[in-house]
């Protein structure tokens, strides 16, 4: 988690939901902002895919978003947000959903955690 600085907003100078180096190292030094409001509004319908499919345990599609959503965060440098989807993906592949739950839990809060970077981002 972030340090919080005197002004209770959090400092991602140091660490951060986002490797922001080799994210502008493939897009360039534009505003990351808009692109990340995109990110994250594309992951909760995502997720909320990932959720309908958990609930009728349809581990082939659960699979496939998971990917998807991998590969999307891989893209935008979302380093944990990637390591979750891929931890998804491969339990999906195995038909071992029990584990699924908890893992979507804390796939939404990263997502929140980037939300919340991405608004504290300077451009």
């Amino acid at each position: 988690m972030p340090k919080q600085t005197s002004s209770n907003t959090p400092n991602f100078s140091n660490s951060g939901p986002l490797d922001l180096d080799g994210l502008r190292s493939n897009i360039g030094d534009i505003d990351l902002k808009p692109l990340l409001e995109i990110f994250v509004e594309d992951a909760q319908a995502e997720i909320a895919k990932i959720k309908a499919a958990l609930a009728t345990s349809d581990a082939h599609l659960l699979m496939q978003l998971a990917h998807g959503l991998k590969g999307a965060s891989a893209t935008m440098h979302a380093i944990k947000m990637r390591e979750l989807c891929l931890t998804m993906e491969n339990l999906a592949r195995d038909n071992d959903l029990q584990p699924l739950a908890e893992i979507l839990k804390s796939l939404e809060s990263e997502l929140a955690v980037v939300k919340k970077y991405g608004r504290a981002l300077k451009h």
